[in-house]
């Protein structure tokens, strides 16, 4: 049986660092996003009662390239609106906006709520 010097561990531990030293600082490969600029989800909400399963109204999310403050960045937008009927018991019209940078670290948020008379 052969037993490692310390000098020949101390070599081995020192290989083993630079390399993952040097993969560290490789470039990622796969650095895609999960979504493109203009992607859109289409949602319709239901109201369920019991046994009553009502629509009550549509949903919409979306992404796309965009700009603040001058910088590249992500628009993302969720809106929500009632149908006819559920319009005349209490209306909903909702936009929730979003900016994030391209790394998807947020910026800056809207919520613009218009339920009700308000």
């Amino acid at each position: 049986m052969k037993t490692l010097t310390t000098k020949a561990i101390a070599s081995k531990l020192l290989l083993i660092s630079i390399g993952l030293l040097i993969v560290s600082l490789m470039p990622a490969q796969n650095t895609r996003l999960p979504f493109q600029s203009g992607e859109q989800l289409n949602y319709n909400v239901h109201y369920k009662y019991g046994f009553v399963m009502a629509k009550a109204g549509t949903a919409r999310y979306e992404v796309k390239d965009s700009s603040f403050k001058g910088n590249p960045c992500f628009r993302s937008s969720l809106t929500f609106k009632t149908t006819s009927f559920f319009d005349n018991i209490y209306k909903i019209r909702d936009t929730l906006i979003s900016y994030s940078n391209t790394d998807l670290e947020p910026i800056f948020h809207r919520k613009h709520l218009h339920e009700g008379k308000t």
